[in-house]
């Protein structure tokens, strides 16, 4: 009882110079939590339904999301030692108790944090990805094709998408590290139809299922908004990495530089142009009502 009421005691006896700080901090980090959580998500941006859909948007969200976490948490744990230092300092007995749980507790935020910047850095890698495979598609509108920049069904992964004389194309980027001071024949990814195999990593199929998996959600999306059985043919941009193919395969892997010429040279186009003008026109709806 008696160590209680000292410890309570040398609480209430810290002097105002080390309150008035604290106070200032925790006042200013808890306006910021319910400010984000509430007023700042009442508002949207004035140019929302005036802006087409950028590449890597969808990215560039969850980066900001992810920034966002980032900054509160590093704030929270600013204050937090602030709190715990003032009581080491001050000699109070509760820091010597709650020494272990501390630790633990930061130990478990380091792990977080580890986690939430390795992700981030993820997201920031595959929206240069997606960038670079727009740049160049873009080379197709002097072709007369229409794209269509971060397009998300029901999966959350965004892609682009190609409407023209040739057909529609679905184009997922992958985008995947490599090491700098690797030469052209280290740079190359062995595909046989089914999995690509990066050097000095186990063959994966998730890059190609997922591929073919975005131009059947777009195909059975235009089927029914369109009523239109328009068959999309899946692309997958490999920006960074040469792509050896030993089978003739159903899905192509090719380096963005690639994508203008194998959309160029794909075929003919089964839909008239007031067909291919209703596809576009309802992808743009898509667009906007994604946005």
């Amino acid at each position: 009882m008696n160590s209680t009421t000292s410890t309570l005691s040398d609480l209430f006896s810290i002097p105002p110079v080390f309150i008035l700080p604290l106070a200032s901090f925790i006042t200013f980090f808890l306006f910021v939590v319910v400010w984000m959580q509430t007023e700042h998500k009442k508002w949207d941006s004035p140019f929302r339904d005036l802006l087409e859909r950028v590449p890597g948007q969808t990215l560039a969200s969850r980066i900001d999301e992810f920034y966002e976490k980032l900054t509160l948490d590093l704030f929270g744990v600013f204050v937090f030692l602030f709190v715990w230092l003032l009581l080491v300092l001050k000699g109070i007995d509760i820091a010597n108790f709650l020494s272990p749980i501390v630790s633990m507790l930061m130990t478990a935020w380091m792990i977080r944090t580890f986690f939430l910047i390795s992700r981030l850095k993820q997201y920031q890698l595959r929206l240069k990805g997606e960038q670079l495979t727009a740049q160049y598609l873009q080379a197709l509108l002097k072709d007369g094709f229409s794209v269509f920049y971060d397009i998300v069904l029901d999966t959350d992964r965004g892609m682009h998408v190609v409407v023209g004389s040739t057909g529609v194309f679905a184009v997922d980027t992958v985008t995947v590290r490599r090491r700098r001071k690797w030469d052209i024949s280290l740079a190359t990814v062995s595909y046989n139809g089914d999995t690509l195999t990066f050097p000095r990593k186990k063959p994966s199929a998730k890059h190609i299922s997922g591929a073919m998996e975005s131009a059947k959600e777009l195909q059975l999306w235009l089927k029914s908004t369109t009523d239109l059985s328009v068959r999309v043919a899946p692309v997958l941009a490999l920006p960074g990495w040469n792509v050896s193919q030993n089978a003739r395969v159903n899905l192509p892997v090719l380096s963005p530089k690639q994508l203008r010429d194998y959309i160029v040279g794909y075929g003919t186009f089964t839909f008239d142009d007031d067909q291919m003008k209703l596809i576009c026109e309802q992808l743009k709806k898509g667009v906007a009502n994604a946005s």
